[in-house]
């Protein structure tokens, strides 16, 4: 089962694809479908259909885009058009908050959905928070450092040599 992983940025560049397909990664030996970052805005483009930025979290730059939200992503609707317009309208107001906060050296965390586009890494946003606590991306490092210390690195380590995980 793919699982979510907190990451440095550098880290994203060892997050390989599977067999080349633009949607299917590994990480230690693991399917990776999601991944958590947390980094300063340090570029925005915004564009009609999307914003492209770029995060810095002191490991390196993370592209990643938000979407604006269109009645071609809405998922099959049974109810009807009034309950599709109302969901799209949900998701346009989830969208302008999100982007509300992506502002030049802003710091955020994101999660997304980790995919390639002209061979490159980048992040499609599903969620944005703006972090205000002055100590949130310290915690945040200690954090994704302890999970690759204690959960990632030992796991894979287990994978390797065939023994099975607690």
């Amino acid at each position: 089962k793919p699982s979510t992983v907190k990451v440095f940025a550098a880290i994203l560049e060892q997050i390989g694809n599977v067999q080349g397909d633009n949607a299917s990664f590994s990480y230690k030996g693991r399917k990776v479908r999601s991944v958590e970052v947390m980094g300063t805005v340090v570029g925005v483009q915004k564009c009609e259909r999307y914003t492209l930025f770029t995060l810095d979290d002191a490991t390196g730059p993370i592209q990643c885009v938000l979407w604006h939200p269109t009645d071609h992503h809405l998922p099959y609707q049974r109810g009807g058009r009034l309950e599709a317009a109302i969901f799209l309208q949900a998701r346009v107001e989830e969208f302008r908050r999100m982007d509300s906060k992506v502002a030049l050296g802003s710091l955020v965390k994101i999660q997304g959905l980790i995919h390639c586009y002209k061979g490159r890494v980048q992040v499609k946003v599903v969620s944005l928070q703006q972090q205000l606590d002055p100590n949130a991306e310290t915690e945040h490092r200690l954090e994704v450092a302890a999970l690759h210390k204690t959960f990632y690195d030992s796991h894979a380590q287990r994978d390797r040599e065939g023994i099975a995980s607690p």
